[in-house]
């Protein structure tokens, strides 16, 4: 390992500040071969200061946990109503569908309707209109009798 990257000797002798707080969030993912543990083989490095309690790490843990959960909901939310408002909209605005409901109507007749409510631009009233008044307003504007 020394031969292998001769200019990194400073991880090997050098004690990191963090590695207690890095251990904790990692468990005991930790590297255990010779050159892991100390300078020589069997040399414990000296303790490090410890800048935080394990508490205080413990706890800033579970308020990003807490805090991450509660972000989540709300995205989740906020995508569920998206996806709520869209099918409404689609409902709302799905002329063939409202044309399909009126009884008694011919192919032929159906997509005539289809092209004179879009060519009107007028697709929400239309499905916003009864079956009865549907049937009554195609019958009128396309002077058909069904």
């Amino acid at each position: 390992m020394q031969k292998a990257n001769p200019n990194n000797k400073y991880l090997r002798e050098d004690s990191f500040e963090d590695f207690e707080e890095l251990q904790m969030i990692f468990g005991q993912n930790t590297a255990t071969g010779q050159n892991a543990v100390g300078k020589k083989y069997g040399e414990k490095l000296p303790p490090r200061k410890k800048a935080r309690t394990d508490s205080y790490l413990e706890k800033a843990c579970e308020e990003v946990t807490e805090i991450s959960s509660q972000i989540f909901g709300m995205i989740q939310k906020r995508w569920e109503k998206e996806a709520e408002e869209k099918e409404a909209e689609d409902k709302a605005n799905n002329v063939w569908d409202a044309i399909n409901e009126i009884p008694d109507l011919d192919d032929d007749l159906r997509y005539e309707a289809m092209t004179l409510v879009h060519s009107l631009g007028m697709k929400s009233g239309f499905v916003k209109m009864s079956v009865a008044d549907r049937r009554g307003w195609i019958k009128q504007n396309l002077r058909k009798q069904s």
